[in-house]
């Protein structure tokens, strides 16, 4: 048993350190963000009913382990065929000749070599690796319908097996590896389902030392150490079919892009605390707004955050360790915020962005999410200042300003919204106002290349109100303009020149 644990970045899903090729996500979403759980798959019938019997789960119910385990298959089942397996093992079980209860131990082995020579296909006659047993093979659902299985499709199918016998049982879970621990009159048995023999094997340092790496090495896992073993996890049922959730069989060359986005949501809201299974589920939200957004289909994307967002506020209030998380919630967060500024809702886009943007902190690895905060900021300004809003187009860079002059985005929309302002009362020949507006963009960006535009705008400004004045007879306004421009602006050599010419008629 292999863990699988897809790595996000911001640019591609990676699987096991290596790109995955393009993912197949066009595919009908209209029934997506159901009432059943705040996830944003859908559910069919057996799923829904699966997730209804997850306390039934928690407390070791085996039919409720049954379905969390097919769940984690990512299969779809028909809610029919669940009950007929259900009724197989059933059938099965009641045909084994076991005690009234009164000798666990020995049901227990009694049941470990029935499922092997029902279920595995495996018995004394076999060879010690079963013919069946696949490495990559970690559903129930495929063990039930082809025969095939590895080291936690097996114990699953024991741990049922074992529930519905009322044994308590617990998974094992090592770095390659997982088996199963009954707890028992006797002692504790510890149990190799992929083994004929593997009933009650000692895992001690002999069992892990170089003489028994060769039972490893068969089934394809590299060989754990004793030291793993100390730091062996124990899980409860219900944890080993969460675990199952991401393992071999959700390998992008294994599962559709669908399957896989579902039972990472489910991981990740079974686990709140896991941080392995949030950046899981976060990238799968990321990944879903490329998509839709690539598309034009902000509406379906909008149903998504609507699905989402009591999800993804409640994350934002965890701590969390790995400080990717942050990160990745603050870009499905941008997303978002982008989202409702083209789906209608341009107010509260501005307001999440610009909350993120003066509460969030954004290192070098996040410049491009904090640029896509100041693209929805630039959007809706630029919009009202298109409207003759000037001043809620202003509004929106209202105590962002610092950060924003050192984004290019950002920079560049606030000058679209200070220049359309100015050429505003250029147009209606408003020399006053226009003369203070491009001042007032100066004042806070006065070093840039943005800034050399409107330094010549301002002088334009300085010399068409002189002008204004001088055709008015008002010769000495006129030249306090033309010196005003001079002493304000580092450069204003035409300003210069009709100074000197006015001074000369006068």
């Amino acid at each position: 048993m292999r863990s699988l644990l897809p790595t996000l970045l911001l640019t591609a899903l990676l699987v096991c350190g290596k790109a995955v090729a393009e993912v197949q996500l066009s595919f009908d979403r209209s029934a997506f963000g159901g009432p059943a759980l705040p996830i944003w798959s859908e559910l069919d019938d057996f799923e829904r009913w699966a997730v209804s019997r997850i306390p039934a789960a928690r407390d070791g119910d085996a039919d409720a382990l049954l379905a969390l385990y097919l769940l984690s298959s990512g299969e779809p089942l028909p809610l029919a065929d669940f009950f007929e397996l259900r009724d197989e093992l059933d059938e099965w079980i009641a045909g084994i000749p076991l005690s009234d209860g009164s000798q666990p131990d020995a049901d227990a082995h009694r049941l470990f070599v029935a499922m092997h020579s029902r279920y595995l296909g495996t018995d004394l006659a076999s060879n010690d690796t079963p013919v069946m047993y696949r490495e990559e093979q970690s559903q129930l659902s495929r063990l039930f319908s082809t025969g095939e299985f590895n080291c936690i499709s097996s114990a699953m199918l024991y741990v049922v097996a074992a529930r519905k016998l009322q044994l308590p049982v617990d998974g094992v879970v090592l770095p390659s590896h997982a088996f199963v621990q009954l707890r028992l009159p006797g002692g504790t048995v510890e149990v190799e389902t992929t083994s004929f023999t593997g009933f009650d094997v000692p895992h001690d340092e002999a069992f892990y030392s170089s003489e028994y790496s060769d039972w490893f090495s068969a089934r394809s896992l590299a060989p754990p150490t004793y030291e793993d073993y100390l730091d062996r996890d124990i899980v409860s049922p219900y944890e080993l079919g969460i675990f199952n959730m991401i393992n071999q069989h959700t390998a992008e060359a294994e599962m559709p892009y669908r399957d896989r986005m579902r039972l990472a949501e489910l991981r990740g809201y079974y686990r709140p605390w896991d941080e392995s299974a949030q950046k899981s589920r976060l990238a799968y939200y990321y990944q879903e707004y490329v998509h839709l957004r690539e598309n034009g289909d902000f509406d379906t994307a909008l149903r998504m955050y609507q699905q989402l967002e009591n999800y993804l506020v409640d994350l934002g209030e965890r701590r969390f360790e790995d400080e990717e998380i942050p990160v990745l919630l603050t870009a499905v967060q941008a997303q978002m915020a982008d989202t409702l500024g083209r789906t209608g809702d341009e107010d509260a886009g501005l307001a999440l962005a610009r909350h993120l943007l003066q509460t969030r902190e954004f290192p070098d690895t996040a410049r491009t999410v904090e640029s896509h905060l100041f693209s929805v900021v630039s959007r809706y300004a630029v919009d009202r200042a298109e409207r003759a809003d000037y001043p809620g187009a202003r509004l929106a860079f209202n105590a962002l300003e610092f950060q924003c002059l050192k984004n290019k985005v950002c920079n560049s929309g606030l000058a679209q919204v200070y220049s359309a302002w100015a050429m505003h009362y250029v147009e209606d020949r408003d020399w006053e106002r226009s003369a203070d507006v491009y001042r007032e963009y100066l004042l806070l960006d006065s070093s840039s290349k943005l800034s050399q535009h409107f330094t010549t705008n301002l002088e334009r400004v300085y010399l068409n109100w002189a002008a204004h004045e001088e055709w008015n007879g008002q010769w000495e306004t006129a030249m306090g303009l033309l010196n005003q421009c001079t002493q304000l602006l580092d450069t204003a050599s035409e300003c210069e020149t009709a100074l000197a010419k006015l001074d000369a008629k006068r």
